[in-house]
């Protein structure tokens, strides 16, 4: 997918300048969401991987951590950090 963004046309506060630094934010490698986003997918597959019985010992279940994957959200809780 190519994505072109006339900055020209995007006047700063106007609705297309917002959703320009959006989408330039969202495709940077470097940035805070890609790196909390390729720390979690890090964290799912050292989790997949894991035996039933390491998971236990940490307290979570084979389908905790499918459910944590499929829904995009961490795997441990609130309660657990």
């Amino acid at each position: 997918m190519t994505i072109v963004i006339d900055h020209a046309i995007a006047k700063p506060a106007s609705r297309s300048h917002v959703v320009a630094q959006a989408v330039l934010k969202w495709m940077n490698p470097f940035s805070e969401e890609a790196c909390k986003r390729r720390r979690i997918r890090r964290e799912h597959e050292d989790l997949i991987s894991m035996s039933n019985h390491d998971l236990r010992d940490l307290g979570l279940v084979r389908s905790d951590v499918a459910f944590g994957i499929s829904s995009g959200r961490g795997v441990f809780r609130e309660k657990d950090r």
